[in-house]
Formats: C-alpha cells, structure tokens, sequence
C-alpha cells in the first residue's frame, strides 16, 4: 500500500451489484457500532443496501453522534441499541426483539498497552462478550456471524492479542453441527481508526516535536477502512473455509510512516526530533498473519486468503470456557497462566518463571 493511500483519511466505496443483492432485505446487527469500523460499515450500507440495520454499542455518546451522521445522510431503516455485549440477557432480548439474519461482531477492548494492565476488562469484553453475542446467534439461528479479528492474535505477546485469538478459537470452534455461519477476518492497523498512531505523530509534529518511537525497527501491516468494508462485506458470498486474512502487503516501517507524515506536514521545514522510547508492555517488533499449523489458503478471492482452522479439542475448549468465567479478583499473574495453559507459544512467558 502506498503511503498515499495509507495517509488517506476519507474514501468513497462503491459496491458491486452482487454485494447488494447478497444483502438486500437482511436484518444486519453490528456491535461496536460507534467504533472505527462499525462506524464506517454502517454508513456504507445505510447508504447503498436496502437492509434493515441494527447498530448496538454501550457508548451512549458515540452511538448518539453515530445516530446523528446517519440523520444527516437521510437514512431511516437503522435502529440504534444502547447495550454492553456483557450483559446475556440483555443480549438476548435483542437478538429475540431484532431476529438478526447477519451479525457483525466488531466490539472489542484493542489498546495493547492499556489492557496489559486491565486484563480482567479485556477479557470480559473480548472473549466473554463474544462468546455471548456468538451463542446467542446459535440460538436464534442467525445465518452468518463475522468476527472482526486482528493479527495481534497471532502468536500474542499482549493481553489484547491473546483474547482475540481465544475468541477466535472459540468461535471457529461453533461452526460444528450449527445452522449459523461462522467466519472469522483478521486485519492489521487502520489508519486513523481509534488509537491510531497516526493521529499521535501528527499532533506531536504540531506541537514541533520529538514524534515518540517504540523502536527504529518496529512495523506494522496497514490495512485502509475501504478495504476493510469491502472485506467485510465481501466475506458474506464465501462459503468454504472459517477464517479470512486480507491481502496487506508487506509491513510498514513505522519509522518511515513517521518520517513521510513530517514530510507531508506543513513543519517540514523545521526539525523534528525523533525519541526512541523502546518497545510498550506486549508489543512486538513485527506481527505476522498465520499460525503456522493453519491450513494452506482454500482459494484467494477479493485479495482474500480462505483457511480452515484447526478443530478445537474438549480439554482446550473446557479452558477457554474456565478463562471466560474469571472473576475480577484474579491476579494478573493467575490470568496470564492461564492464557498460557490455552495459547501455547511464548506468550509472556517471562510472567511464568
């Protein structure tokens, strides 16, 4: 992706009349709707998809500037639902009041550093939360469940990146003997999403400096927010396989990104300080796409690589369940053994000696 592309912060998606139809008449629930990409799915059906749209989240104040863009652009077939993903049954009222045919499952906690240190909440949200809103799509018989994951599941180093791969697993995990569809998509960083660090440099070249660095060598795969609704709403035709990873090139030099947003800036004459800080608690110095046990791509379609993820035994499963149910007064050292018990790489492990 050029850096052009990437810096892009507005985009214009036109879907292809195959899309539209595949979505015609659907009851589409999206939670996390006040976020980064729920936010910007619901506009591109709300505009071009004569569907019936559910948009929950548990931010009131994000959900009412979400309701009121969408006023704006004239749209009226939309509900919006203030609701926490953590509550079964009001989750489940929902899902019996609404009778959604399609769910997007885009809430989730993703501040790597922030939730080193709250690991219960992430947890709570990122795996007992989906789990909740993903069984109560079994129980109504929702026809397609999609799961916005992220390649910070991938061999985790981080709190946030383990839920997001035991909510994977678990998942993946209901596809067997079940009506619903479940699909699992994993992205990279989005540009300008929320905790962006793009909007970081760019406030911090504002003020003249120094742009803060993780490390001289850290990237990142980037993916922009066109791709990401394309992707998502591509996912709906494709019938084989669980668990979809977007085409993002190679990784971007975070160093680099920083150095062409000085360039682009209007301080781009003055000097700008670069400050070095080191690596945050549970970040890597680069992210990779798959496990490697993950089954060779079915097909590639709409720059999208199609697996079957590995079946997940009874003795992993009965963690998984174990892990959703801690309570808050659990150590931070009692979660990360185990999440070590359930993940096995090595995660954290310096926690564990």
């Amino acid at each position: 992706m050029s850096f052009e592309h990437l810096l892009a912060t507005t985009f214009q998606l036109e879907l292809s009349q195959k899309i539209k139809e595949n979505l015609k008449g659907q009851v589409i629930l999206i939670t996390g709707a006040a976020g980064s990409i729920g936010r910007e799915l619901s506009k591109v059906l709300a505009g071009q998809i004569n569907c019936q749209l559910i948009l929950l989240d548990h931010n009131e104040f994000g959900l009412y500037s979400l309701q009121q863009e969408l006023i704006l652009l004239g749209v009226t077939q939309v509900e919006f639902v203030l609701a926490d993903i953590c509550d079964k049954k009001r989750i489940v009222q929902v899902f019996k009041q609404y009778a959604p045919t399609i769910v997007y499952h885009a809430a989730a906690y993703k501040h790597v550093p922030l939730m080193e240190n709250y690991a219960y909440e992430a947890i709570k949200v990122n795996l007992k939360g989906t789990k909740i809103v993903a069984n109560a799509s079994k129980k109504q018989h929702v026809e397609q469940f999609i799961f916005v994951s992220t390649d910070k599941a991938v061999n985790p180093s981080s709190i946030m990146g383990a839920t997001k791969r035991l909510a994977e697993l678990y998942v993946s995990h209901l596809n067997n003997n079940c009506k619903t569809n479940f699909k699992i998509i994993r992205f990279g960083n989005i540009p300008y999403s929320n905790g962006s660090v793009l909007p970081l440099f760019e406030n911090q070249i504002k003020v003249g400096g120094p742009i803060t660095i993780t490390h001289k060598e850290v990237t990142r795969y980037f993916i922009s927010m066109e791709k990401v609704c394309t992707a998502l709403l591509q996912v709906i035709a494709i019938s084989e396989g669980d668990l979809m990873v977007c085409e993002m090139g190679n990784p971007i030099s975070i160093w680099e990104l920083a150095k062409q947003l000085v360039h682009n800036s209007s301080s781009n004459d003055e000097k700008v300080d670069f400050d070095f800080i080191g690596l945050r608690p549970g970040e890597k110095l680069h992210e990779v796409l798959n496990y490697e046990d993950e089954l060779t791509p079915i097909k590639n379609e709409h720059n999208l690589n199609i697996y079957k993820l590995v079946s997940l035994d009874t003795k992993t499963l009965k963690r998984i369940n174990k892990l959703a149910k801690i309570p808050p007064t659990n150590s931070l050292n009692e979660i990360h053994k185990l999440i070590f018990k359930v993940i096995p790489n090595n995660y954290l492990e310096d926690v564990q000696e």
